[in-house]
């Protein structure tokens, strides 16, 4: 799943120790790729039940095909941080690592006695990432939520919807995915860097609706520039011409195209024998058109 790295017997991670109490998607997909690329991590679950993600089937040897798809390559532990004898556990884990990932909502870890203001003077050097769902501070902070409730504030669903304006449910996790795994990835290996000729730690605020409408740029981008409502008319990336649409075959299957390019547009035309066709989209009667 990550790139391949060539030129080197050693991965970029190497050495890098993680401690992950993240649970469900956002977080666990963050700490794969961490571990994907040389770090070494230690999934650190609650007793007895452990991450959800274990109890989503199917199941594979007993073990959910889910959880173990977000979790190899990982090491595991249970512990009750609740517990006196857990949180001594954990401290002592703290001295020694170089990143904590968590995804609690606001002020869990501080009820615990296990926040950042606590961990770094134990740890002056450790990252510590926090993936919420709509940050530390603001009016939203304290609300619990999931992936598709961010993806219907961002304005994703809205777009998915249009024209037919019946509101789908996504097969994937957008928020989870982009706002609450890849982002954070991105802050941590920038945290990593920084750490690298600062020789101290930081805190990573890191929340999934400000994140998640990084998948806005296109649409975000007309309406600072013109003030019209989002997804008020079909544009070029929903269907408005037919170099960039899906298309109902007579099998009654579907097909997707995606010709943006005038070379492009022209040569299917030529292999579906309608050179007429060419003229039916713009070249340049939009600014940015690609010609």
């Amino acid at each position: 799943m990550s790139p391949e790295i060539r030129g080197s017997q050693t991965l970029p991670l190497s050495g890098i120790r993680v401690l992950d109490l993240s649970h469900l998607l956002p977080g666990p997909l963050c700490t794969l790729m961490l571990a994907d690329l040389g770090a070494e991590v230690l999934k650190i679950e609650k007793n007895p039940t452990g991450d959800l993600n274990r109890q989503i089937p199917p199941f594979s040897h007993g073990m959910s095909s889910y959880f173990m798809m977000l979790n190899r390559n990982k090491k595991s532990l249970t512990l009750d941080l609740k517990s006196e004898a857990g949180k001594k556990h954990f401290l002592k884990l703290v001295k020694k690592t170089d990143l904590v990932v968590e995804n609690f909502r606001p002020n869990v870890m501080k009820r615990l006695g296990l926040d950042y203001a606590v961990l770094s003077k134990i740890n002056p050097k450790l990252i510590y990432c926090a993936i919420t769902g709509y940050g530390q501070k603001g009016p939203w902070h304290k609300a619990a939520g999931h992936d598709l409730n961010y993806i219907a504030m961002s304005g994703i669903l809205e777009g998915a919807s249009y024209p037919r304006k019946k509101r789908p449910m996504l097969p994937t996790q957008l928020a989870d995915i982009v706002g609450g795994s890849l982002l954070p990835a991105v802050s941590i290996l920038s945290a990593l860097h920084l750490r690298g000729k600062t020789k101290k730690g930081c805190f990573i605020d890191s929340a999934m609706l400000p994140g998640t409408m990084v998948l806005l740029m296109m649409v975000l981008g007309k309406f600072f520039v013109t003030g019209e409502e989002l997804y008020q008319e079909e544009d070029r990336m929903t269907g408005k011409y037919p170099n960039y649409t899906i298309y109902q075959t007579k099998e009654g299957r579907a097909m997707a195209l995606a010709a943006i390019e005038p070379k492009f547009w022209k040569e299917f035309c030529r292999v579906i024998n309608k050179k007429e066709f060419e003229s039916w989209i713009p070249l340049t009667d939009e600014p940015g058109f690609p010609t």
